[in-house]
């Protein structure tokens, strides 16, 4: 396993969102950050990255991130800092790096995805908990 990465699924990569019925959010008040965010998106080198495929975006561009800012309209605090944040949940992740602790759930594009089914409870274990019933909707 090397090391783990909390990672919320909320479709099975080949299907719409499960919260999508006729091309609508029946979500959109409560949605995940991670949505709210849509179409731009953090990586672990500060950069924020946007989704060329995203149908909000026109030919000429939208000014979501201008002169390194990103725009008052998709800003976010997960835009803030994301690197050092990741950093800090993957430390807390390490004490989890126990294989026996974790069953696989399923494969998609390839990559392998576990749900944890030891004994320890955190917050992280608990939204891991949460994701994981997302996944109750695509029977995996």
């Amino acid at each position: 396993m090397g090391y783990l990465k909390a990672t919320i699924l909320l479709s099975d990569g080949k299907s719409l969102c499960p919260y999508i019925e006729d091309f609508k959010c029946t979500i959109y008040e409560n949605r995940p950050t991670v949505c709210k965010a849509y179409p731009l998106s953090t990586n672990i080198d500060n950069v924020v990255y946007y989704d060329i495929n995203c149908p909000g975006i026109s030919e000429s561009g939208t000014d979501l991130v201008k002169n390194g800012k990103v725009s008052p309209s998709f800003d976010s605090y997960i835009f803030d800092d994301y690197q050092t944040r990741y950093i800090n949940t993957h430390r807390k992740l390490e004490n989890f790096n126990n294989f026996d602790d974790f069953e696989l759930v399923t494969t998609i594009n390839n990559i392998k995805f576990y749900k944890y089914i030891g004994k320890e409870t955190n917050p992280y274990i608990t939204m891991h908990m949460e994701s994981l019933l997302h996944l109750k909707k695509y029977n995996i």
